[in-house]
């Protein structure tokens, strides 16, 4: 949600539209990375890891020329594949909870700002040179749930980095989708800060209650 803010600051409005209107079905596509890893990681953490990178990376180039040009579209095919996949791993995949360790030691702090920094500056260089449509696809970019994974499999072991995917999934697959929707309504009517500040509070008004209604299924 971060990088639609330092869009909107860094490029003009039609160009923040368009890079927002494209957010939802990246979201939506950014499923699949969870779902891959979910299920490729069952051999082993680097099969898993490299597998769901190959898959983003596979439909991230997919979505360069198949993404819809309309936020209704967008939302769309956000909704469908984000309850598809949901309800997959509410149905097929299980966590075996008794081989995670009662106490690990979280990555570093330091850590996720500079990977979160990096993420943001990259992204806004690619929307402004490759152009919005670019910017969209790689605002959903897994690089601080990569980087988590790396920092936790040795503490936790691949079952709690699966476990970190599966609720990963829940809270960024619909709060994403759902604060691109309040920007692309909010910005054009109060700008991008209030705007921003607007589409935070109404996210924390409609995702918390919705959050734990699905995260009490999914997490076991």
């Amino acid at each position: 949600a971060i990088i639609i803010l330092f869009i909107g600051l860094t490029q003009d409005l039609p160009h923040t539209m368009a890079a927002i209107a494209i957010v939802p079905f990246s979201s939506g596509v950014y499923c699949f990375f969870y779902i891959a890893y979910l299920l490729f990681s069952k051999k082993d953490f680097w099969t898993g890891f490299l597998g769901s990178l190959a898959v983003w990376f596979f439909f991230a180039f997919l979505s360069s020329s198949a993404a819809p040009h309309t936020m209704l579209l967008s939302t769309i095919i956000w909704f469908f594949l984000v309850a598809g996949c949901l309800g997959f791993t509410i149905r097929f995949i299980h966590i075996n909870h008794a081989i995670i360790p009662k106490k690990i030691i979280g990555a570093p702090v330091l850590v996720k700002a500079l990977v979160t920094g990096i993420v943001i500056c990259f992204v806004v260089l690619i929307s402004k040179v490759a152009g919005p449509r670019w910017g969209g696809i790689f605002a959903t970019f897994p690089a601080l749930i990569s980087s988590t994974f790396l920092l936790t499999v040795k503490p936790g072991g691949v079952e709690f980095t699966r476990l970190l995917a599966k609720n990963v999934l829940i809270s960024t697959s619909i709060t994403i989708g759902l604060f691109a929707i309040l920007s692309y309504i909010l910005f054009p009517l109060v700008g991008v800060l209030l705007g921003s500040i607007c589409a935070y509070v109404g996210l924390l008004v409609i995702s918390i209650p919705l959050y734990y209604f699905v995260f009490d299924k999914v997490k076991e």
